[in-house]
C-alpha cells in the first residue's frame, strides 16, 4: 500500500498567502537516516485558522482528482485555477513509499503543472477556467538520480515554463529509462495512471468527502436509515461496473418480456405470410433461375465480346506494324530517291564541270591557233616587204656615194676644172639623160617606196591588230587561267566531298557517277 512521504509545493497558493517553495516532510524528522529511508509516519498539522491547512489538502486532493467539481473548495465557489498566480509556473509534487517496502524508500512521484496560456492570468478567473494548462505525471525516483529535491523546476536562468520542463522530464527519461516517466494532459488518462500504479481515486473520494469541510467524517457516518447505510456499504465493497452489469442484464430480460406479445403475433402473422408466399418463392426461384441464365449468356456474350475485341485489338496491332513497316520502307524509298536525285545533281555538276573544261580548253586552243596564224601573217607581211626596202636601200647609197666621188673630184681637179667643165659638158649631156633615166627611176622607186611605206603602214596597222588581237589573246588567256583556277578549285572541292576519287580525271568520274546512277535506278526499280 502506498503512503504519502512528502509533499512539495512550487508557486501556488493564494496572492496574500501563497506557497512559494514548500516540502513537507511526512516521515516524522529526517527523509533518512545513516543511508536508511525512513518511514512515513501520522502527522498532525497544527495551523491557526488561515494558516493553510484547507489549501494543502486542496492541492493534494486536486493533484489525485483533477476534475473542477472535485476540488475541496467547489462548495464554496472555489476552484484550483484562483491560487496559480500570473506569469509563473505553479508545481504540486507527492512522493510515495510502499508500506510493504518500508527499506525501499521513495517509490512513486506524482505531479502535477499548471500554466496560464501564454502566461497571462485573465481577470475573471471562473469565466476562464479554459486557458489553464494543465499536465500530469509520474516516475519511479531513482537514488542519486531523479527525485523529488532533484526535479528540474528552475535552473540558474529561472523558472523552467511547462514546456521546457516536461522536455527537460523527457530527456531525462531517455537517459535513465528505470524513471519509467509517464505524461498525460486529460484526465481520464491520468485516472488510469493512477489506479495501475495504486493510487485509487475513488478512495480518495472518500477522504475528500470527509476533508470536505470540518466534521465532515462525522456527517458521513450519520445515516438516516439502513437503505443509506447498505448504499454506502455497497459503494465502498462493490465494483461500480457490477451492478451497472446487472442492471443492464435485467432491463434487457425485462424488454424481451415486454416484446413477447408482440412477437407471438408477429410469428403467427410470419407463418401466415410464408404460406401465402411460397407461390411467389416458386416465381422468385424461376426468376432467379432465369437470370442466372441470363447471366451466363450475358457472361458468354462479355466472353466473347472480350475475344472479340481482343481480336480486333491484336489485328488493329498487326496494321499498326504493317503500317509502320510500310512508312520505313516507304522512307527508304524516299531516302533511296534522294540520294538518286543527289547523285544526278552530282552527275549533272560533274558535266557541267566537265563542258566547262572542255569550252576553256577549246577557247585556249582556238586562241593559241589565233595567235600562231597572226604571228605567221605578219611575218609574211614583213619578208613581202624587206626586198623592196632593201632596192631602196641600195639605191640611196649609190647616189650619196655618186654625190661623195664628185665633190672629191671637184676638190682635187681644181686645175683641170675646164677640162672638167668641158667634160663636165659633154658628161652633163650625158649625164642629163642619165639624170632623166635616174629621175624617171627615182620616181619609180618613190612610187614604188611609197606603195612600200603604204604597205609598212598596213603592216604597221597589221601589227597594232596584232597586238591589239595578243593584248585580247592574253586577256583571254588570264581569264581561262582563272577559269581553269576556278574549275581547278571546283574539281579539288569534289574531290574533298568525295565527288571524284583522287587521281581521278573527270571524264573517268562521269563514267562512274553515271553507273551508279544506272545501278541507283535499276536498286529503286
Amino acid at each position: 500500500m502506498l503512503q504519502l512521504r512528502r509533499f512539495r509545493l512550487e508557486n501556488i497558493g493564494h496572492r496574500a498567502a501563497g506557497f512559494k517553495s514548500l516540502v513537507l516532510d511526512l516521515t516524522g524528522g529526517p527523509s533518512s537516516l545513516d543511508g536508511r529511508p525512513m518511514q512515513p509516519v501520522d502527522v498532525i498539522l497544527w495551523l491557526r485558522n488561515g494558516g493553510g491547512k484547507s489549501s494543502l489538502l486542496s492541492f493534494l486532493f486536486s493533484l489525485l482528482l483533477p476534475a473542477k467539481k472535485d476540488f475541496i473548495g467547489a462548495v464554496k465557489a472555489k476552484l484550483l485555477a484562483e491560487y496559480i498566480p500570473d506569469g509563473q509556473v505553479s508545481h504540486v509534487i507527492a512522493e510515495w513509499g510502499d508500506s510493504e517496502r518500508a527499506s525501499s524508500g521513495a517509490v512513486l512521484l506524482t505531479g502535477g503543472v499548471y500554466q496560464w496560456r501564454d502566461r497571462q492570468r485573465p481577470v475573471d478567473v471562473s469565466g476562464g477556467w479554459e486557458r489553464l494548462e494543465r499536465r500530469w505525471y509520474l516516475l519511479r525516483p531513482q537514488p542519486g538520480g531523479m527525485e523529488l529535491d532533484s526535479l528540474p523546476v528552475r535552473t540558474e536562468d529561472g523558472q523552467l515554463t511547462m514546456s521546457m520542463y516536461v522536455k527537460a522530464l523527457e530527456a531525462a527519461n531517455k537517459v535513465e529509462r528505470r524513471l519509467q516517466l509517464a505524461v498525460v494532459d486529460e484526465q481520464f488518462e491520468w485516472d488510469e495512471q493512477l489506479g495501475n500504479h495504486g493510487l485509487d481515486p475513488q478512495v480518495f473520494k472518500i477522504q475528500k468527502t470527509m476533508n470536505q469541510e470540518e466534521g465532515g467524517i462525522t456527517d458521513l457516518f450519520k445515516f438516516r436509515t439502513a437503505e443509506e447505510f447498505i448504499d454506502f456499504l455497497i459503494d465502498m465493497v462493490v465494483d461500480a461496473a457490477a451492478p451497472t452489469a446487472a442492471r443492464e442484464a435485467l432491463s434487457k430480460h425485462a424488454d424481451k418480456l415486454a416484446a413477447r406479445p408482440a412477437r407471438e403475433l408477429e410469428e403467427r402473422f410470419l407463418a401466415q405470410a410464408i404460406l401465402l408466399l411460397r407461390p411467389v418463392q416458386k416465381a422468385t426461384a424461376e426468376v432467379a433461375a432465369a437470370e442466372q441464365a441470363l447471366y451466363q449468356q450475358g457472361r458468354l456474350a462479355r466472353r466473347a465480346g472480350d475475344h472479340v475485341q481482343s481480336q480486333a485489338e491484336h489485328q488493329e496491332q498487326q496494321a499498326s506494324t504493317l503500317r509502320q513497316v510500310a512508312e520505313a520502307t516507304a522512307h527508304e524509298a524516299q531516302q533511296a530517291e534522294n540520294r538518286v536525285a543527289e547523285r544526278q545533281e552530282r552527275v549533272a555538276a560533274v558535266r557541267e564541270a566537265t563542258e566547262r573544261l572542255r569550252a576553256g580548253d577549246r577557247e585556249r586552243e582556238h586562241a593559241a591557233q589565233q595567235e600562231t596564224a597572226d604571228d605567221a601573217e605578219r611575218e609574211t607581211a614583213a619578208w613581202k616587204a624587206v626586198p623592196v626596202l632593201l632596192n631602196l636601200v641600195d639605191k640611196e647609197d649609190k647616189l650619196r656615194d655618186i654625190k661623195q666621188l664628185l665633190a672629191r673630184a671637184q676638190n682635187e681637179q681644181a686645175p683641170l676644172r675646164e677640162t672638167v667643165v668641158q667634160a663636165g659638158a659633154v658628161l652633163y649631156a650625158r649625164l642629163d639623160g642619165s639624170f632623166a633615166r635616174l629621175a624617171d627611176e627615182m620616181g619609180q622607186t618613190r612610187t614604188d617606196a611609197e606603195a612600200t611605206a603604204a604597205r609598212g603602214q598596213a603592216c604597221e596597222r597589221e601589227y597594232e591588230e596584232a597586238m591589239a588581237a595578243a593584248g585580247r589573246a592574253e586577256s583571254c588567256a588570264t581569264s581561262a587561267e582563272v577559269h581553269r583556277k576556278g574549275e581547278q578549285a571546283k574539281i579539288t572541292a569534289a574531290c574533298r566531298t568525295g565527288l571524284l576519287d583522287k587521281q581521278e580525271e573527270p571524264q573517268e568520274a562521269l563514267g562512274r557517277l553515271a553507273h551508279e546512277e544506272a545501278a541507283a535506278q535499276e536498286q529503286v526499280k
